[in-house]
């Protein structure tokens, strides 16, 4: 009975305690607006700062915090690109705090939070770099599905471009130029706190479709992203270790914390145009492209939290392109993304996401082969006109053309070329505050990711093409990646009187399988799907498998809120490593200094002319860690005459180490007219120590290639940036931003080594020398008499030119008035060279007297049909196209209007209640082409056996379609 009845009165006590709880209460509410302009900030962000708890505006800039304990507090509003501000605010029982907040936007972000240059939460004010954010709003104005199509133009530092025009081939993406010779440009890249996999290159990833190759950067989750934070250089990425050289890439999705229930219907459709700037003959483009090809997606998405603690978030979408390019079927892409939180105990977070991508495309042969249609047609394929004369394809008669056209078009459905991707980013991440100034943040995930390439050539599609081959074939693919992250961070705040200090210790572990199976099949019947069907198959596999773990301790010291020491250093070990190579340590250190701040010069400099000017310096140290199994000496094991054989392989290296780059930077960070007009300049000096050259031995040695430390590159630059309000009224308003960066790049020291090719064709190809920049172009330049025309010497093994531009850069305009908005991007860059392989090909019908060369390619002082060069070289055995290699390198400057896009936000007043927000949107993507090369200097990629990508030859590979969208977006 006893028991009993204190179960009662427990039980009664514990049913009464909600409501004393909620008598205890009230609730606090307002809207947050752009002071300038009076526009509503949805997604801004509200905290009470002393419980912990928030919200954020919706679709109107509104928020409500209900709940809130009887009490004074300090609740503080911040936004992306506006300055934070802070109100006191008392709670009364059972009553309702209003409270609004006008934030002051400020471009340069000096409020502005970030992650990924501390390891944990931090002011951008407080960092001795620079740091790039791009908003979830940003990246959604971009109608793809690629993230680093939706980054084109958006990351001031870096340069972003598609190798090729067709589904999910590979990006080149350089920030401050390369420093490797053997590794890829492409920066370490996370998603939700996960390192993912991002080959964007690599030889044998999938089968190759005449030079273009796939990406797993193609399918990184791109629905539900909150922002995007990019750090750029060794100086910034020091805690992130031995893979961080080119940068971090951090994708944050959105996990609902904080925001009322909201649920996003979004449906796209439009049309994709093939690019027809850059080709030769006017029927190249109605031979190739199947204009128009529809475009149409469907996405559902939703977010929101509850007074319990509990937040969610996820997202649907299925996209769909028919594509332009005949022969590269239709692009099937399926994105989901779900994340849910909770708060078990009041200073504990816990937060589980995942994102799945399904994609399903199709892919047409490139110029590197001889059964490429386009590269065929651009390399003046000739055809019989009536009088059996030789001809180009836009000199045949209309009847001609129309048989010609159904065979080579018949010729295109018939190649068989497929990938499938199933992926899945899941990732766990666990937050506790046991007290105020300490914060605990632990994160475990995984990067699935499955890929199937399977390339089908019928007997019919050899008879369609004219092939003197008679054996068909198939090849089946199939590469599986698994990458483990186990990360964990404790952060620590202390402040005393004029003295703050911010600190973190973590540590990391990650380890990435590859698995690669091929199946290769001969004399496949036409219609089979298996290798088992061939008269002979053969098979070969790959395993690889890194581990990498590390150790990191910055310590963040402000004094007066003004000025700021920064000290980081990082430990590494990695099992690409040698054996007789010791842990690596990654030291950093730099200041901020924001001088505006000081009292003394607050009546000196004028605060609504200089509204912020902050220096900043710093020197840090990062790597990139060699190819798994470098190290290793290895055999080669091969079957000859139905027996075992062996070879010597890999020599082996057991001191191979990583390269580390060494990098010095200082900047200015200023603010003018209260945040209208903002600069930023940076100078860096990036110095690659112990670079990884795959170079020669002394062929005295007899022992074949091996990468090793021997190399020194140096990287030397200058980073403008400045972002413009040039109108700014409630009703509408104007900014554009531009971003200008230089780059010379030089191997300083080859470590004694000879030259050695990195990429490119015997007759030009890409070499890595001391005194030359890394890939630079070699071959024989001629030179001809300015009279005559003709040849009349030539100086062997010159340099023709550089693939690496000495200045890139974007530009972007916002305008907007009341609801409409308007965006648009752009890039450029210059002081690069290319080498135009179509018109190499082309070279060759002057041996046939086919004048298919480019206007003005060889000088031609009589203006003949065919330059006097080329009848010398027709006539003169001893002159090639390799002995006038120089005569097709290019200029390859450009810009190129990557995105624009209109967006109208119809009117709350005219919706009905149920209805949150209505947006409609139309955008045009890749619409305008400037260039000065005769091809498409972007899609101009060739491929070492690392990887690596040289970005300097155009080869019969279609350009980024064009492609027109509408867009409706409604919320609930």
């Amino acid at each position: 009975m006893r028991k009993l009845l204190i179960t009662l009165i427990t039980g009664s006590a514990l049913l009464l305690l909600p409501n004393l709880a909620w008598a205890q209460q009230g609730t606090i509410t307002g809207t947050i607006t752009d002071q300038e302009t009076g526009a509503s900030l949805p997604g801004a962000t509200v905290q009470i700062l002393e419980e912990g708890m928030g919200a954020a505006t919706n679709a109107e800039g509104s928020f409500r915090i209900t709940g809130v304990p009887v009490g004074e507090y300090t609740v503080e509003a911040s936004f992306v690109g506006y300055n934070a501000r802070q109100r006191t605010v008392t709670v009364s029982e059972g009553e309702t705090a209003t409270v609004n907040f006008q934030l002051q936007p400020q471009t340069q972000e000096l409020g502005e939070v970030v992650v990924t240059g501390q390891g944990s939460a931090i002011q951008t004010k407080r960092l001795p770099t620079s740091a790039t954010t791009v908003s979830a709003e940003e990246v959604a104005s971009v109608s793809t599905g690629r993230i680093d199509q939706a980054l084109q133009s958006q990351l001031k530092s870096t340069q972003i471009r598609l190798n090729s025009g067709q589904p999910g081939t590979t990006s080149l993406i350089k920030n401050r130029g390369p420093v490797s010779a053997t590794g890829v440009t492409t920066p370490v890249i996370y998603v939700d706190g996960v390192r993912v996999d991002n080959q964007s290159t690599g030889s044998n990833e999938f089968i190759s479709t005449g030079g273009a190759r796939s990406s797993s950067i193609a399918d990184i989750p791109l629905e539900n992203i909150e922002r995007v934070e990019f750090l750029s250089g060794g100086a910034a990425t020091t805690i992130y270790g031995s893979d961080a050289a080119n940068g971090v890439l951090q994708i944050f999705t959105k996990d609902g914390a904080g925001t009322p229930d909201q649920l996003n219907f979004e449906t796209r459709i439009g049309a994709e145009y093939g690019t027809k700037d850059f080709l030769k003959y006017d029927r190249t483009g109605d031979l190739i492209f199947q204009d128009p090809a529809l475009v149409h997606s469907y996405k559902l998405s939703g977010n929101g939290s509850t007074e319990g603690g509990y937040h969610y978030s996820f997202s649907g979408k299925m996209f769909e392109n028919n594509t332009t390019r005949l022969g590269a079927d239709d692009n099937i892409r399926y994105d989901v993304n779900a994340t849910l939180g909770a708060n078990p105990l009041q200073n504990l977070d816990v937060t589980m996401s995942a994102n799945y991508v399904h994609n399903n495309y199709g892919r047409a042969l490139n110029a590197n082969t001889s059964f490429s249609q386009f590269g065929n047609l651009e390399g003046a394929q000739l055809f019989q006109n009536e009088q059996g004369n030789p001809v180009v394809i836009d000199s045949l008669s209309r009847d001609l053309y129309a048989g010609v056209k159904d065979s080579l078009r018949n010729s295109v459905r018939l190649y068989n070329n497929r990938t499938n991707i199933d992926r899945l980013v899941g990732s766990s991440q666990l937050r506790y505050n046991p007290i105020e100034s300490i914060s605990m943040k632990f994160t475990a995930g995984l990067d699935f990711r499955q890929a199937q390439n399977k390339e089908i050539v019928t007997n019919q599609f050899l008879r369609s093409v004219g092939s003197g081959s008679s054996s068909s074939s198939l090849a089946d693919f199939n590469r599986t990646f698994l990458g483990l992250t186990l990360s964990a961070n404790v952060s620590h705040t202390y402040e005393w009187r004029f003295l703050s200090l911010q600190s973190n210790l973590g540590g990391d572990v990650f380890r990435d399988e590859s698995r690669i199976a091929r199946l290769d099949a001969d004399g496949v019947p036409d219609g089979s799907q298996t290798v088992e069907s061939g008269s002979q198959s053969t098979a070969s596999d790959d395993l690889s498998t890194v581990a990498q773990r590390g150790a990191y301790l910055k310590e963040n010291i402000g004094f007066g809120d003004r000025f700021f020491i920064d000290l980081g250093l990082r430990v590494d070990e990695n099992s690409a490593f040698g054996d007789d190579t010791e842990p690596q340590w990654y030291p950093a250190v730099g200041f901020a200094y924001t001088v505006t701040d000081e009292p003394f010069l607050e009546d000196v400099l004028p605060s609504d002319i200089i509204s912020s000017l902050k220096l900043r310096g710093s020197y840090g140290e990062t790597g990139n860690f060699p190819e798994p199994f470098s190290r290793d000496r290895l055999l080669s094991v091969n079957a000859f005459l139905g027996q075992t054989s062996y070879t010597f392989d890999t020599p082996g290296e057991p001191t191979l180490g990583p390269e580390r780059v060494k990098t010095y930077e200082a900047g200015a960070d200023l603010s003018l007219f209260n945040g209208r007009a903002n600069f930023q300049i940076t100078r860096y000096d990036e110095t690659t120590e112990d670079a990884l050259f795959e170079a020669p031995f002394a062929p005295s040695t007899a022992q074949a290639d091996q990468v090793r430390n021997i190399g020194e590159v140096s990287n030397k630059g200058w980073e403008f940036a400045g972002q413009f309000s040039l109108l700014q009224t409630p009703d509408y308003s104007l900014s554009v931003n531009a971003s200008l960066n230089t780059n010379t790049n030089e191997v300083v020291d080859n470590g004694q080594a000879s030259k050695f090719n990195n990429g490119g064709f015997l007759f030009l190809g890409t070499f890595v020398d001391e005194g030359q920049p890394i890939g630079y172009l070699e071959g024989d330049k001629p030179f001809f008499n300015p009279e005559t025309g003709r040849l009349d010497s030539v100086q062997t093994d010159a340099v023709l030119g550089n693939p690496n531009p000495d200045k890139f850069g974007s530009l972007g305009l916002t305008a907007r008035y009341q609801g409409l908005t308007l965006r648009a991007t752009a890039d450029y860059q210059t002081g690069a060279q290319g080498v135009n392989t179509n018109e190499v090909l082309r070279f060759f019908k002057a041996f046939q007297g086919i004048n298919a060369l480019d206007e003005g390619r060889f000088p031609n002082p009589n203006n003949e049909q065919f330059p006097p060069a080329v009848v010398q070289a027709v006539s003169d055995p001893s002159i090639s196209f390799t002995t006038l290699a120089g005569v097709f390198v290019e200029d390859t400057d450009y810009l190129k209007v990557r995105n624009i896009a209109l967006d109208y936000q119809i009117p709350d007043g005219i919706l009905p209640s149920t209805v949150r927000s209505v947006r409609l949107g139309a955008s045009v993507r890749n619409p305008f082409n400037f260039t000065t090369s005769n091809f498409d200097p972007e899609v101009n990629g060739s491929e070492n056996a690392q990887g690596t990508v040289a970005g300097a030859f155009g080869f019969g590979t279609i350009s980024p379609p064009r492609q027109y969208t509408f867009t409706l977006n409604v919320g609930f």
